[in-house]
Order: C-alpha cells, then structure tokens, then sequence
C-alpha cells in the first residue's frame, strides 16, 4: 500500500503461529512477541514515538490436547479443532456442546475437508517413507550382492507388496 519512502502508509503486521507439537512446559500458552525501543548509546533524551517502530506483533498460540481443558477457550477450541485424535464427527460433537456453535451443513462440510485433507496428507507422507523404505532396502541388498530374485522375493515378504509392484520398484531402481 506503500512505495519509496511513504513509510507513513505502513500498516502494523501481525504474524500468528498456532504450533501443536510443543514442549509441554508451552502447552496451552499464548506468546507475545513486539518490537520495543532500548536505548543503549547515545544522548538523546527523546523517545520515538511508539507508533513509528511498533509495526510486528507476533502471537504463537502453543496447543495442548483436548482433553487438557484449560482457562482459555480459544485454545482449547482450537487443540480440539485441530486435534489429529479426533475424528470430525467428535470434533463437530465438541463444537456444538462445549462451545455452543451451531454446526450448519457448511460447518460439517468444512471440518469433514479438513479432517480428509489431513488424512490425505498423512497418507502421502507415509506412501513417501514407505518408497523410501523400500529403495534403501533394495540398495542394500544389490550392495550385498543378493541376486535380483532374491532381493524380489525379500521386498515382497517384508513391505507385503504383490509380485508386479516389487517388480516395478525393481525397475526403478536399476
């Protein structure tokens, strides 16, 4: 909204981080993080005016379990929201009972695409590891000089794969 040094249009930024994974001495917190002034040389007695360096805030909202109902209801609307222990259904029953929104067709239609689009992502990921997986065995068997009919027959018991797809793993790998 700005260019050059119209540095008077620019407007306050807030960044929020909502992280799940935390330390458990962080969970079910709120972090405030803002610029301040500190003089550390200098003579000037005159401060700047707040408004013309306090333009970042950063809020890092660090979430528990849902079950670890604390004293602050947007967190614990958001671990229940985002929870990955939660099917939608329990999270739209938690929704509508602990915090009293009404659940609408489209409420059910957005947190049923959220709960898929993790799950998606969840089984991509492990589609991806188990690739992985697969082609660091077959490396380690050719470095043991097993033959390709063995390392077949080893893929195939250990990663429960049908013959056409180790085959296809094999392919690749060559």
């Amino acid at each position: 909204e700005f260019t050059h040094g119209q540095y008077d249009k620019i407007k306050k930024v807030y960044s929020i981080w909502i992280c799940s994974e935390v330390p458990e001495n962080r969970k079910n917190s709120i972090f405030r993080y803002r610029i301040a002034e500190d003089v550390f040389a200098g003579k000037t007695r005159e401060r700047e005016q707040k408004q013309h360096y306090d333009m970042m805030t950063a809020l890092i909202l660090c979430l528990g379990k849902p079950q670890d109902k604390k004293e602050n209801m947007a967190l614990d609307l958001l671990s229940s929201l985002l929870s990955e222990e939660l099917s939608a259904e329990e999270k739209l029953r938690i929704l509508n009972e602990e915090f009293q929104i009404p659940i609408t067709q489209q409420l059910d239609e957005e947190v049923s695409l959220m709960c898929n689009l993790s799950q998606g992502i969840e089984n991509r990921g492990i589609q991806k590891g188990m690739e992985k997986g697969i082609r660091g065995a077959i490396d380690i068997c050719r470095k043991l000089n097993l033959s390709e009919e063995e390392i077949l027959r080893q893929i195939i018991q250990q990663y429960e794969l049908s013959e056409d797809t180790a085959r296809e793993y094999l392919q690749k790998e060559e």
